[in-house]
């Protein structure tokens, strides 16, 4: 994508086949020296997508945890107790990934103490 002078790299990866291997794969064939974010399903690809060289990640999957224990959801939830990233912002070296909790649900149609989030990324010039 390119505004001007200015480029961005935006790459997706399926959330069905996706491995760590498949994932830092896209970065790397991806990477032109511009910015790359990267969309994809699952948040256990990101250590392999940052030492890839991605810029930001924007990925789900956990819905948040989903169902969490009230007051300590945010470290008490479903996607925790899998040992899994459940929301919010993380990092690794110079890469971010932002886990969304989505609006839906899997499995038991249902959320506990686990709010649904529509997130608004704004990407800015560093």
């Amino acid at each position: 994508m390119r505004r001007g002078s200015a480029e961005l790299v935006l790459a997706g990866l399926d959330g069905r086949i996706a491995s760590s291997a498949d994932a830092a794969s896209v970065v790397r064939e991806c990477a032109t020296g511009a910015p790359l974010v990267l969309l994809s399903h699952y948040p256990w690809t990101f250590q392999a997508v940052a030492a890839a060289g991605a810029d930001l990640v924007l990925t789900g999957h956990t819905h948040g945890g989903q169902l969490g224990v009230p007051f300590f959801s945010s470290s008490l939830n479903l996607a925790r107790l899998t040992g899994q990233l459940s929301r919010g912002l993380y990092y690794s070296g110079k890469t971010a990934m932002y886990v969304n909790a989505g609006l839906g649900t899997t499995g038991p149609p249902m959320r506990l103490a686990v709010p649904p989030e529509i997130a608004l990324v704004t990407l800015r010039r560093a």
